[in-house]
Formats: structure tokens, sequence, C-alpha cells
């Protein structure tokens, strides 16, 4: 039990992490970029070097990262307090980042220093106006199949650092819409049909267990996960079958 409350709270805590701009951790050195405060960037009085614990730490949130290949510099928003964002620093790295694309889709792949495990974390609605916010109207409605070629993409894309990874070892988590979209993420895993010649088959991983938190409940989600998984697969399904075994919602 004492392990389990462990586990819902390093996962609710990945869940929330998703949500922060990562953007700039995965594959780039954050030391090529600097930060600050001003929305224009007059001189270098007021600027400082980027760190990975600066994007989760709440005394950087709207600090502004300059990128000048880009139009407008995005901004910092994480929410982890002091002790929060040293620990998690230290305990996690970011193997892919998925930024925004533009259905709204976001997830981040996290590993576990201290278990040896990988995480993918899925982000929920980030906003009233944003794209994703329309994602979940659709899911509410029935059509959750909104964000399905981006969530397709970001399986293709992790696949070469998963695939060789043991089930055992790979968590998908997720938060409102993000844990719904975890929850396909493990279905579509689970029910490839890796016998057919389809870009499905570079994706050998599967999830040994998915948590949701204030995520829609699985039951009477089945027809609506499978009319996206229909959507997404074509005919690239073994069985339609939903392994509730798996998943944890809180």
């Amino acid at each position: 039990m004492k392990q389990q409350i462990k586990n819902l709270r390093d996962y609710a805590e990945l869940a929330w992490a998703s949500y922060f701009n990562l953007i700039y951790i995965d594959g780039q050195k954050t030391n090529d970029f600097t930060i600050g405060t001003e929305r224009i960037l007059k001189d270098g009085e007021n600027i400082e070097k980027f760190e990975y614990y600066k994007a989760l730490s709440k005394d950087y949130k709207d600090y502004f990262i300059y990128d000048d290949s880009l139009a407008f510099y995005p901004k910092l928003n994480g929410e982890f307090r002091e002790i929060q964002t040293q620990n998690f620093a230290k305990r996690y790295t970011i193997k892919f980042h998925q930024p925004n694309t533009f259905s709204g889709f976001s997830a981040t792949l996290f590993y576990d220093i201290q278990k040896d495990e990988y995480i993918v974390s899925f982000r929920g609605t980030e906003g009233i106006v944003s794209m994703d916010a329309f994602a979940d109207i659709g899911l509410t409605f029935g059509k959750g199949d909104f964000q399905a070629n981006a969530l397709k993409q970001f399986l293709l894309d992790i696949a070469p650092i998963l695939n060789n990874i043991d089930s055992s070892k790979i968590t998908f988590v997720g938060h409102s819409l993000g844990g719904y979209l975890a929850v396909v993420a493990m279905q579509l895993c689970d029910t490839i049909d890796r016998t057919l010649c389809t870009d499905f088959n570079q994706i050998k991983f599967s999830a040994s267990k998915v948590y949701t938190f204030n995520s829609p409940t699985i039951d009477g989600i089945d027809n609506m996960l499978m009319r996206f998984l229909a959507n997404l697969l074509g005919n690239n399904i073994v069985e339609q079958i939903l392994n509730p075994e798996k998943i944890v919602c809180v």
C-alpha cells in the first residue's frame, strides 16, 4: 500500500510536469540559450543562463527564453517549488519532448534514474482557448480523434528509444485529456497487428501500467476508444479489447 501511494505521488508529479515548457531541454543544450524578464532583449545586464531546473521552477515562471530564431520569445511556466524542483531535476531526465502541435498535443518521455523506468507523460488541456480544449470538447461528444495523427507520430518518434525496453519498465501517465490519451496510446501499442507491413510496425514497445488523473472514466469509454483506434489504425488492429487491469484511475 505504501509503495502504491508513493507511485501515485510520483506519477501525479510527472503528469503535472508535462504542462511545463520543456522544449529547450530535449535534444538541445540549455546553456545555448539565456533567459530574462524582459519581453524585448535590450542588453545583457538582466539575463542569465538557462538550465533544466529553471524550466521546472516557479521562481522562473514567466521568464522569457531568448531564442532569436523565433518571432516571439516563449515563456517558462514551471510551477514546482525549490525543494521539489531540485529533487525532480536530479531524479528525472528528458529523453524526448513533443511541444505543442497545431492540434494542441504535447507529451514528454521521462527517464527515472532512481527506478530505471521510462514514463511517458501526456499533457492535458492547457487553456480555455487552446486547441486541446477543442479536443476535450470533441471527447465529450464522443469524437476523441482530434489529436490522433499527433499521437501516432509521437509514438513513432519515441519508438527507437523504447523498442528494446521491457514493458515492465514503461508507464504511461496523464491528467484530464492527457489521461485519455495515455489510455489510447496503451491500447494502440497493445493492438497493433505487427504481421502487416505498415509504419506502425516500428512501434514494438508497450506500457505495463497507465495512471490517469481526473480523466474520463474507463467505464463507457470503450466504444469511443475503439472509434479512435479504428480511425488511427484502420485495419491494423488485432483485437479491439481494452485492458482495464493495466489502468489505474485517480
